[in-house]
C-alpha cells in the first residue's frame, strides 16, 4: 500500500513540475491562419516539438503531428547552433522567436513554408499540456 501511495505521489509531482504555457502564447495553427499579421513579429509559441535531422518543426499537438496536416498545424523551426534542441524532441514546449510567413532560404527538414526563427537567448522550455 505504501509503495502504491509513493508511486502516485511521484507521478502527480512529475506532472505538476512542468509549467503551463503562458496565456499570451500561440499555436502553430494560429500563426498559420494569421500569417500576414504575425510576419516579422516576435512571438511566444507552444506546441509539440520535433528536433531531429531533417525534422525541425513545432506542431499544435502530438496528434496533429501524427495526422500530418503541415499546411495548417505546423511551423518550421530555424534553430540557432547555440540551442541544443535534441532534448526537446517529442516534447511539449514553449519557444520564442520571430515568425516569418515565408521560409527565407531553402532548408531541409522543414514542415511548412512558415517558420519560427528561434531566439538564441531564449531556449525552448518544456511545458505541460493544458488539461493534460
Amino acid at each position: 500500500m505504501k509503495l502504491t501511495l509513493l508511486l502516485l505521489v511521484l507521478l502527480l509531482g512529475g506532472c505538476a513540475s512542468a509549467p503551463l504555457p503562458p496565456e499570451n502564447s500561440v499555436t502553430p495553427s494560429a500563426l498559420n491562419s494569421a500569417r500576414d499579421a504575425f510576419d516579422g513579429k516576435r512571438v511566444i509559441a507552444r506546441g509539440w516539438m520535433q528536433s531531429e535531422i531533417e525534422n525541425y518543426a513545432l506542431w499544435d499537438s502530438r496528434s496533429a503531428q501524427e495526422a500530418g496536416d503541415v499546411v495548417h498545424n505546423c511551423v518550421s523551426l530555424l534553430i540557432p547552433a547555440a540551442i541544443h534542441s535534441e532534448r526537446f524532441h517529442n516534447r511539449y514546449v514553449v519557444v520564442e522567436g520571430v515568425f516569418l510567413k515565408t521560409l527565407p532560404t531553402i532548408a531541409l527538414g522543414m514542415c511548412n513554408l512558415t517558420v519560427l526563427q528561434l531566439d538564441p537567448t531564449h531556449p525552448p522550455a518544456i511545458a505541460s499540456v493544458p488539461g493534460g
